[in-house]
């Protein structure tokens, strides 16, 4: 076999991450201690993550949504990757998201986490894309068969994939933990943002049950066609955005994406954060050899856990 190319991964704190990280905010996202009422959106890469970041931004904002990515990182931040800092500047209830596995994280109980898995096939061809798109990353010549080796290995940034699910799906029953899927998700979009709304509390389950028309704007704004415009990482709307009003986003979001544009010489290049948004998109990227390792994978890693009963029509190895 050929050697494998890998993405530029760093290692900070035993996290394996992708360059746009700096010790800094890691750091901090590791000591952080939520507040009481603080939503954390937690998630394994390219299982929903903006998907449901969008959903309740939606819901806690009355249906307002953020007119580019740059807004709607500033409103939901990214705990490791800006640190926390930025927070102060966040209103409640602050939604903060993070890939941070649980052993990881300080949790309260006054707090709320909403954890989103997704199935390991389209994870791993979704996060391969992304990888490949990220100019972090470095991994613009890679191939599929390199990002599969990564994946089952456990080698990818943020780690293995059953190892930041099966403890998030052991607790799943707690009171204050909020456990959905891609799959729920794409097959009731609807049903799923009533449960997610009423996880959040403060009448925002009755707000949107007694106000269709609102309910219907955060299912239009929560679309796969809205996010592909809304989710894009394009140097030139950082450039308007800066233009019209240099305190307009929080230094740290400055900084970072001024290292990231810079380092990566692909200035007039953008990155679109939701390519397909479907459920079964990995049929076409597997050999037979592939999905028979992958299943090795996860019968040695869900030894005792019923967790893939969640994805039982996306086995790609069932007739």
């Amino acid at each position: 076999m050929a050697s494998l190319r890998c993405p530029t991964y760093v290692d900070i704190e035993g996290l394996r991450l992708t360059s746009e990280f700096s010790p800094e905010p890691v750091r901090e996202a590791l000591k952080f201690v939520p507040r009481a009422g603080d939503v954390m959106l937690v998630t394994y890469p390219k299982c929903g993550t903006h998907w449901v970041q969008q959903i309740l931004q939606l819901i806690v904002s009355g249906g307002q949504s953020a007119d580019n990515f740059y807004e709607c990182l500033a409103r939901t931040p990214f705990l490791e990757l800006l640190g926390t800092r930025i927070l102060e500047g966040v209103p409640e209830p602050r939604l903060i998201k993070t890939h941070l596995p649980l052993a990881r994280l300080t949790l309260r109980d006054e707090a709320r986490y909403v954890y989103v898995a997704r199935n390991p096939w389209d994870c791993c061809v979704s996060f391969y894309h992304h990888t490949k798109a990220m100019p972090a990353a470095d991994f613009r010549e890679g191939t599929f068969e390199d990002f599969f080796e990564l994946f089952v290995s456990g080698q990818t940034d943020h780690g293995c994939f059953f190892d930041h699910l099966l403890p998030w799906y052991g607790i799943r029953t707690q009171p204050n933990v909020l456990f959905i899927t891609y799959e729920q998700l794409s097959k009731d979009r609807r049903g799923t943002v009533l449960k997610i709304a009423r996880f959040l509390g403060r009448g925002y389950e009755q707000e949107l049950l007694h106000n269709q028309g609102l309910l219907q704007t955060v299912l239009d704004k929560s679309s796969a066609e809205f996010m592909k415009r809304l989710f894009v990482l394009d140097p030139l709307v950082l450039k308007r955005i800066l233009d019209r009003d240099p305190n307009a986003l929080p230094d740290e979001m400055k900084a970072l994406f001024g290292k990231v544009f810079v380092a990566s010489k692909r200035e007039a290049n953008t990155v679109s954060f939701v390519r397909k948004g479907i459920v079964g998109d990995s049929k076409d990227f597997f050999t037979r050899e592939q999905l028979q390792r992958m299943q090795q994978l996860i019968e040695k890693k869900t030894v005792g856990s019923d967790v893939m009963q969640l994805w039982l029509d996306e086995d790609p190895l069932q007739p």
